[in-house]
């Protein structure tokens, strides 16, 4: 959803969202034997006991998006559509004139495209075979409010921010100036085990789904409870147990920021260089896929200079002779120049946002 925003802010297309009502919409279930009981009210008083065979999916049902989602998708092939080898929910239809884009997410549907005329056609195709609404220019989709100013289009989710608020009981919270204490030093084994884990994996999980417009808060969301109160009041280097660094990437096109990550690395690494080295591996795989979706050649900056320099010179090192080979398909895209790795110093690496508690004045300049 950013790549598609940010290019149809960037090019002036028009940007529509619809909704799709699936009710009368349901799938026979051809493949698929599934019983459930009967529904109160409509219980058969000689067979109380017996239970109905679907023949149709049902609203609730595990089968029911993909059977959804396949018929709807083989609704816009019909027209015409090709599904993209990168996005599952991406449908496009380009010719040298227009180009038109279509995002699904279950029944909420993405519309972008530089001919207004051939998205009204579309909808109204479409709204032969389904009940399509046509909810208007972008302005509230999953939860994310999208506004339209001079400057393109600002994604934020405040409506969101505020019902966990409320959800955590702290709507009158002193904000704070950071996602977490710079001064945290966290471990599973410190600290008292709380009392309601339930609750803990709910409330991490709500600020799971923040980071889609708030990156500056990823790497907090990744720490465990202890820190989940002083996250909710900022409102939206290596780990202390198993050693293992964390990989955060910015992927930038043009000055948007259209896709990132905070993750922790799957092995120890045994020097910065090789830490790096995972991290650039780990975001050249990304920018691969934003490639391909975009057409667009990568380019991202370490912070790193053996890094740097590994990415550029096939030799083997002692502290590097043990890393997986596979790391160096990295070097191979260097080689065939479609991808540059620069040295940037560690006073400005927006990445430093993804992986490391930060004092307030540099989350503040790192943000800005």
């Amino acid at each position: 959803m950013e790549a598609s925003t940010m290019v149809a802010s960037r090019m002036g297309w028009w940007l529509q969202q619809w909704w799709a009502s699936r009710i009368g919409s349901w799938q026979q279930l051809n493949l698929s034997v599934v019983y459930m009981s009967q529904p109160p009210g409509f219980i058969d008083p000689s067979r109380p006991d017996h239970v109905c065979l679907l023949k149709r999916s049902l609203y609730g049902l595990k089968q029911d998006h993909r059977m959804w989602n396949k018929r709807f998708t083989d609704a816009l092939t019909s027209l015409g559509f090709l599904g993209s080898k990168t996005d599952s929910s991406l449908f496009y239809m380009s010719t040298p004139s227009d180009k038109l884009f279509c995002l699904i997410y279950v029944d909420d549907i993405l519309v972008l495209g530089n001919n207004p005329a051939r998205i009204k056609s579309l909808v109204a195709q479409l709204q032969s075979q389904f009940a399509v609404r046509d909810l208007g220019t972008l302005s509230y989709f999953l939860g994310i409010t999208a506004s339209w100013t001079s400057e393109g289009l600002f994604l934020s989710q405040k409506k969101y921010v505020e019902e966990l608020l409320r959800r955590v009981q702290m709507e009158l919270c002193s904000p704070v100036n950071t996602p977490i204490s710079p001064t945290s030093k966290l471990s599973s084994s410190g600290g008292v085990p709380f009392n309601d884990p339930t609750l803990y994996r709910s409330i991490v999980g709500a600020m799971q789904y923040l980071t889609f417009t708030r990156p500056d808060v990823a790497d907090a969301v990744n720490k465990f409870y202890n820190i989940a109160s002083w996250l909710y009041r900022f409102r939206l280097g290596g780990d202390i147990d198993d050693r293992k660094s964390t990989t955060g990437f910015a992927i930038y096109l043009g000055n948007h920021l259209i896709s990132w990550s905070s993750r922790k690395q799957r092995a120890v690494s045994r020097s910065s260089t090789e830490a790096e080295y995972r991290a650039i591996a780990a975001t050249t795989s990304e920018i691969t896929w934003v490639e391909f979706l975009l057409r667009e050649i990568g380019c991202f900056i370490s912070s790193n200079l053996s890094a740097t320099y590994l990415t550029a010179n096939p030799i083997f090192h002692s502290r590097t002779k043990h890393m997986e080979i596979h790391f160096h398909f990295v070097r191979d895209k260097v080689r065939a120049k479609t991808l540059l790795v620069r040295y940037v110093s560690s006073l400005d690496q927006v990445a430093d946002l993804l992986t490391k508690p930060l004092s307030k004045s540099r989350f503040l300049e790192l943000k800005i």
